[in-house]
């Protein structure tokens, strides 16, 4: 297990609470945590890291608390939203300045990746733009082969054409047993990689799904009656949600499919069809003001 939160919790002044969490991920998963900002995403990456220590609950990572322990430390790669770098050191000097505290650090994998992504290594970094900047820490969070990938918002700042090469950097240096655990605004690229997801709202976590689980699960139904249409659609078992356009009923079906289209087959239609949804539009669902949802 890389990962393992148990009734995790922590608290600020402000009032605001993250948790608890309850969360487990296996050795070489690649995991989603998918929210919007102030959801709490960033806290949990820190409490992953021990870098912040838990107001209750149990923190794991390779089974041991992160906190204050630096075997687990080199363990783990971390990318903050803020890269927080030395801005008056060149690249050069800041690797020379972290190297000796990750004995698997691999200079081959930093010379052709600063090559590749072209970022001089002799320049001071003060100079660089923002997206040289988070490009940069991203490879210096890679070069230590870390068992533990922390991911924030890694690519905020990359263009379009980087934000590509930075998942296939990702991909082609990740082994069997790598953990990823990827917080991310977009969406398109957590569902390229991840196995699964977990979103989290004012600190609670909704859901965790498998992307194979989003797909075959998670569907709207468009249905039209040729009647009245009953008063309970929004009762039956797997619905999240009924909107009404025009003659057009829209069910948002986050479990029991069969049971539910099993129900609406015994009134008289004139439409029913099953719409797929992306990960995008599952997300977005999650967040409608006044959704049920069965998780």
């Amino acid at each position: 297990m890389s990962i393992y939160l148990e009734r995790v919790t922590k608290n600020y002044r402000s009032g605001w609470t993250l948790g608890p969490l309850d969360l487990a991920i296996e050795e070489g998963e690649i995991f989603g945590f998918l929210g919007p900002n102030g959801a709490g995403k960033t806290t949990t990456g820190k409490l992953l890291t021990g870098l912040l220590r838990p107001s209750s609950g149990i923190v794991r990572i390779f089974g041991e608390n992160p906190v204050d322990n630096i075997a687990v430390k080199q363990k783990i790669g971390y990318v903050t939203e803020d890269n927080i770098l030395y801005p008056y050191l060149t690249p050069a000097q800041l690797i020379d300045v972290i190297r000796p505290y990750y004995p698997s650090w691999d200079d081959e994998f930093v010379r052709t990746s600063l090559e590749r992504f072209a970022i001089p290594p002799r320049q001071k970094i003060a100079t660089f733009s923002a997206g040289m900047r988070q490009e940069l820490e991203i490879i210096l969070a890679l070069a230590p082969r870390p068992a533990l990938l922390i991911l924030d918002d890694p690519t905020s700042r990359c263009d379009p054409v980087r934000q590509q090469q930075f998942l296939s950097l990702l991909l082609e240096n990740k082994d069997a047993k790598q953990t990823i655990f990827l917080s991310s605004h977009r969406l398109n690229e957590v569902e390229r990689i991840a196995d699964r997801v977990g979103i989290i709202k004012e600190g609670k976590l909704l859901a965790v799904k498998s992307l194979e689980e989003i797909k075959t699960t998670e569907k709207k139904v468009r249905v039209v009656f040729q009647k009245e249409p009953p008063e309970n659609l929004g009762a039956l078992p797997g619905v999240a949600k009924v909107e009404r356009v025009r003659d057009s009923f829209f069910l948002t079906v986050n479990e029991n499919l069969s049971g539910v289209l099993e129900e609406l087959k015994k009134h008289p239609l004139f439409v029913l069809e099953v719409i797929d949804q992306n990960l995008e539009q599952v997300f977005f669902e999650y967040f409608t003001e006044g959704k049920k949802r069965n998780v």
